[in-house]
């Protein structure tokens, strides 16, 4: 996988084979963040659009899409959205792994590790891909969300063991 993101980057540079699609996600995200720039705290919601250039096309459009993940979360609810999207990926992955950690039973640990494993991979291709702004992907980290809550094992503190 990190070969291939060299290479296409790598791509940009030479003048024989140009990735159209990489210089379009490239404009795309300083056109979001140009945008971002201007309202980094409270963003635009979910239905605003902006503008990028097609340049296979060679036409503008408007588009509320936004590729790169991070950057859509943010422009669309700005810097305290992204963060607690990502604070709640952080939280998902600290309690999934405390479950398969601590929990005995061999279904908690296969369904904590199946966590692990699907939030690292939403969160690795959310730069591509807008993961958690997509239906289905809030659904599966409501249910992650929910699991870990449900069947994390107890902090011990003073007051459990007393």
């Amino acid at each position: 996988i990190f070969n291939a993101l060299i290479a296409r980057f790598e791509s940009i540079a030479t003048s024989t084979q140009v990735d159209v699609s990489l210089l379009e996600r490239i404009e795309e995200s300083a056109s979001v963040f140009s945008k971002i720039s201007v309202n980094p705290v409270l963003g635009y919601g979910l239905g605003t659009e902006y503008v990028k250039f097609i340049f296979f096309e060679r036409f503008h459009l408007s588009t509320s899409y936004v590729h790169n993940g991070y950057l859509g979360a943010w422009y669309k609810f700005g810097l305290p959205g992204l963060l607690l999207l990502l604070g709640i990926c952080v939280s998902i992955i600290r309690n999934s792994y405390r479950i398969f950690k601590q929990r005995d039973e061999t279904v908690h640990k296969i369904i904590a590790l199946t966590i692990l494993a699907t939030i690292a991979g939403m969160l690795l291709v959310n730069n591509t891909s807008p993961q958690f702004l997509a239906f289905d992907s809030i659904l599966l980290l409501t249910m992650m969300a929910a699991y870990c809550s449900q069947f994390q094992p107890a902090i011990n503190t003073k007051e459990n063991n007393s």
